[in-house]
């Protein structure tokens, strides 16, 4: 990595420290853990990552008192986009499955091409819609640009929608950009 590509990702992640409000150490080292943890089967297997270097306490002491800036995060996630002559993102959503939580507020029904609820592809849990900026050359690496969690009875194309309108509103484009959906939205809506 390029000195001035080191710069701006030390910038980015001390904006993003500003923008956490209450516990941000904690949360900050649950985010660092989450990237590089091979395996998160629970928010307690986060103190097992090698980045994590506080008590297993202090991860859900920061999930339930920690505050985050959600706004200001959205708009600083959209200052840095990738180094690209491309305008090319992407939707998709990510559900996560909590079927045996009754009492979870704002768990809806989402579809599932690979999981099975009662026989049928649905998946009661939480839905997280994501647009990100697509790299020219190929790569595994995505920029986010925007996230929101997907209130039960919303569509993804809803959702979608006003992601991409969002996404027009803040940035000012060349050309037309291009925005991809995955193969679970409907294309007549």
């Amino acid at each position: 990595m390029t000195t001035p590509d080191m710069e701006a990702l030390r910038a980015l992640r001390t904006e993003v420290y500003r923008s956490v409000g209450c516990r941000r150490d904690a949360l900050f080292a649950i985010r660092d853990a989450a990237l590089t943890a091979p395996v998160i089967e629970s928010p307690a297997h986060l103190s097992l990552a090698p980045t994590f270097q506080r008590h297993w306490g202090s991860v859900y002491d920061a999930l339930n008192q920690g505050t985050l800036d959600g706004g200001a995060l959205h708009e600083l996630l959209m200052r840095y986009p990738l180094a690209s002559t491309t305008a090319w993102y992407a939707v998709d959503a990510s559900v996560w499955p909590r079927c045996d939580a009754e009492t979870s507020p704002q768990r809806g029904y989402s579809h599932h091409h690979t999981r099975q609820s009662h026989g049928q592809p649905l998946v009661v849990g939480w839905n997280d819609s994501w647009l990100v900026q697509i790299p020219e050359c190929c790569s595994r690496w995505t920029a986010p640009q925007h996230g929101r969690h997907m209130l039960p009875g919303e569509t993804g194309n809803q959702v979608a929608a006003e992601q991409s309108r969002t996404l027009l509103h803040h940035k000012p484009f060349d050309g037309t950009p291009i925005v991809s959906c995955d193969a679970g939205y409907d294309p007549v809506q």
